[in-house]
């Protein structure tokens, strides 16, 4: 669950899958994320490797919830830098 207008930064993964169960995500990607979209409740983002990526509550009075799926390398899994876990 995110607040309204929380950003959530990504490390280093091979994948993502986010999918939309409540509230507005906006998804920006790109070496200078300078590409965006939006999914409501029901749609899916899909964000391929090593591809720097933002998730963003789009909304500025709704909790947002995502479902996510995502493959990282194995040397990123316990980088205290990026705060990633197996």
């Amino acid at each position: 669950m995110s607040d309204p207008g929380r950003v959530s930064l990504s490390g280093p993964i091979k994948m993502r899958i986010l999918y939309a169960v409540k509230g507005r995500v906006r998804m920006r990607w790109g070496d200078q994320l300078e590409f965006s979209d939006e999914a409501r409740p029901g749609d899916f983002i899909y964000v391929p490797p090593c591809v720097p990526h933002q998730a963003i509550n789009a909304s500025p009075d709704q909790s947002l919830l995502c479902a996510t799926s995502k493959k990282m390398p194995k040397a990123a899994r316990h980088d205290p830098q990026y705060g990633l876990f197996a």
